[in-house]
């Protein structure tokens, strides 16, 4: 039997509700004028500046906070040739800080990510937006120009990062169903997914003093996944949708610990044998 944490967590009916609050009224308007994918120099500078900081703090943070650990790390290294032209990754998102543990799988690669509009132009957006965050418009021609964007940047062989089952589920143990907006871009622009899973494991020595109930995390990395040439967009996408969510799923099995017994039991189970 796998370890569950046992976290009393009540999930939503809805695959795909965001369990991260009611998203705020915000005045902002993605249009076509909004730049999704920033190449101007100056954001450019910043932004590497800002995540070469974020990787020195990042990794220990989450180590930290989280017990962090990474698995499979040669699925990334072993792949870098066949990875240089650009890859999408995905995962299954469980937390706040999982972008963290995400980047510090694929370090030293830098990605952008697409997240919810409400993230970027809150507290703290401007870092998110430093660290790659592209917000989803809610305008026709905001989505027109945030596909052009997407797809630009695939091509200039940038990483891009998408949550494909569609919302925040804290410490879900459990995939949901991915959907296929990140695949319909990988067969679109020819590029690969790499699919990346985050699993839980219980606290063990000093992380007992102040995680209490809450799980360690651990951060696999699977075999990267590439379009079928031979089959329509439609099929294509759904092959690697399909393939991309039981590779989460397989990792997380895999990494996923045996709940141990406890001694009490076993003592008991003994006696009884002996009676």
């Amino acid at each position: 039997m796998k370890y569950h944490h046992n976290l009393p967590i009540t999930y939503p009916e809805k695959t795909d509700a965001n369990m991260g609050g009611t998203k705020p009224h915000l005045d902002e308007v993605l249009d076509e004028n909004y730049p999704y994918y920033d190449k101007r120099p100056d954001f450019l500078f910043r932004q590497r500046l800002f995540n070469s900081i974020l990787y020195t703090f990042a990794y220990p943070a989450c180590r930290i906070r989280y017990g962090l650990r990474i698995r499979d790390r040669h699925n990334f290294w072993n792949n870098r040739k066949l990875l240089r032209q650009g890859a999408i990754t995905v995962c299954n998102h469980v937390f706040n800080w999982d972008y963290f543990c995400v980047q510090a799988a694929i370090w030293p690669q830098s990605e952008c990510a697409v997240t919810w509009k409400h993230n970027v132009f809150v507290h703290g957006g401007d870092a998110l937006r430093l660290t790659g965050g592209i917000p989803i418009p809610d305008t026709m021609s905001g989505l027109k120009a945030f596909d052009k964007d997407l797809m630009r940047l695939l091509k200039d062989k940038r990483w891009l990062h998408f949550y494909p089952e569609g919302s925040l589920w804290y410490y879900a143990e459990e995939v949901r169903p991915f959907k296929k907006g990140a695949f319909t871009y990988a067969v679109r622009a020819q590029k690969p997914v790499l699919p990346l899973a985050i699993s839980f494991r219980p606290a063990y020595g000093i992380y007992k003093l102040f995680k209490k109930n809450f799980p360690l995390c651990t951060i696999s990395i699977g075999e990267p996944i590439f379009p079928d040439p031979h089959l329509g967009q439609a099929s294509a996408v759904e092959k690697m949708r399909s393939e991309a969510e039981k590779s989460v799923r397989d990792m997380i099995e895999k990494y996923t610990p045996e709940a141990k017994v406890k001694k009490e039991k076993h003592h008991e189970k003994s006696s009884q044998k002996k009676d």
